[in-house]
């Protein structure tokens, strides 16, 4: 409003055009705008803590590390239920896309089970390859994976058909004597294959404060795998064995 020497003059502030209208039984109207905002994102943010803790709790599955495991709202549900490692080693890891830390490694044919997938990344459960009384999960990448190939069905003969009439007997003939040849030297036999890798990584993840079999636990965080001799460490290229623990190079 205005005076009359021409200066404007402020009106009521918005709290109390509110409080005045919210006393006279009437709806303020510019409060309206301003509550539904903080409405809708107090709504979002409490929506995508509830995804998460749903998406946690529906899958609830009992491994070992569920605590340390990374969890997401945009989690979707698996393709495939029992698949396994089709790459040559997998890393599992706590977070997808991989990130987190290394929870072990997994070889070529180990039998998994899909849990929910996200992105390019697919949450697993499996045996642990150190302690096979034991569950762990993790991420790995979903190009790793593949389908089980199928058990093959054994076929039953076919009672339908006929079996060809026996041939006439012929009488045979004196056999020629081949002649006799000086015995050669048989070839030598192939060379022994080098000893496969070790499967288990040299430096995993402790897990409910336990190493499995075969580790020793470390700065209480990590595990690192035993050895006698640096062919135990083989899993890792340049790893040696040193005061009975494997160490990667450098270390």
């Amino acid at each position: 409003m205005s005076g009359k020497s021409g200066r404007r003059v402020p009106g009521p502030s918005t709290a109390l055009l509110c409080s005045l209208a919210a006393l006279a039984g009437l709806v303020c109207l510019p409060c309206v705008g301003a509550c539904a905002r903080k409405s809708d994102a107090a709504a979002e943010a409490a929506s995508s803590t509830a995804a998460v803790a749903a998406a946690t709790a529906a899958t609830d599955n009992g491994a070992a590390n569920a605590s340390v495991v990374q969890r997401y709202a945009d989690e979707r549900a698996p393709t495939l239920t029992s698949v396994v490692v089709e790459g040559a080693v997998a890393e599992v890891r706590t977070g997808a896309d991989r990130s987190g830390e290394l929870v072990t490694a997994l070889v070529r044919g180990t039998h998994v089970t899909e849990v929910v997938e996200r992105g390019a990344s697919v949450l697993i459960l499996f045996t642990d390859p150190g302690t096979a009384t034991r569950t762990l999960e993790g991420w790995v990448p979903l190009p790793s994976l593949g389908a089980p190939l199928p058990t093959p069905v054994p076929r039953r003969p076919n009672s339908s058909i006929v079996s060809p009439p026996s041939p006439t007997p012929v009488t045979p003939t004196t056999p020629t004597v081949p002649p006799k040849t000086t015995p050669t030297t048989p070839p030598a036999a192939p060379p022994t294959p080098p000893p496969a890798a070790h499967g288990l990584p040299i430096k995993v993840l402790l897990v409910a404060g336990k190493c499995a079999a075969g580790y020793q636990e470390i700065s209480g965080k990590y595990c690192r795998l035993s050895c006698h001799s640096t062919s135990d460490c083989s899993f890792q290229a340049g790893a040696t064995c040193r005061a009975s623990l494997c160490m990667a190079p450098g270390e």
